[in-house]
């Protein structure tokens, strides 16, 4: 309902809204790190994952439209094996953080990672960079 009112006019709303996604997630798991009490800090991080759950469904629902029928097998498990690689590299560096800094600077500076990359998104959206082609990609030979 709401994103409906954020994205009405533009040509290709999902577009838009991926980057909004990205600006509440991101923000949402800044405001999580610097909550002083497990109540706040649980509905900042239900927020933020809210947030995530929304740009995953977006995401699969946009490969099913775009891909095709003969691709979508390759192009899921080449998605869900770079989404684990990034998990393992996010961990990684997380925990890296935690031998430097506090776990509430690491979790800001996760979010601001999180907000430049939907800045990013909308940035390069509007310059014309991620436009999704409307005709039907067609596969000649597959072999």
């Amino acid at each position: 309902i709401i994103g409906e009112k954020i994205v009405r006019d533009e040509h290709n709303p999902v577009m838009v809204s991926i980057g909004i996604i990205y600006l509440g997630y991101g923000f949402f798991y800044m405001v999580f790190s610097q909550m002083p009490n497990l109540f706040l800090g649980a509905t900042a991080l239900m927020l933020a994952t809210a947030f995530s759950c929304n740009l995953w469904r977006l995401s699969s629902t946009m490969f099913q439209i775009i891909v095709p029928d003969k691709l979508r097998g390759r192009v899921f498990a080449t998605d869900e094996g770079l989404t684990t690689i990034t998990l393992m590299v996010s961990s990684l560096l997380a925990g890296w953080g935690l031998e430097y800094l506090t776990p509430r600077t690491v979790g800001v500076l996760s979010g601001i990672a999180i907000f430049s990359f939907g800045v990013t998104w909308l940035v390069l959206k509007y310059m014309g960079f991620l436009e999704i082609a409307h005709e039907k990609i067609e596969i000649k030979n597959l072999s």
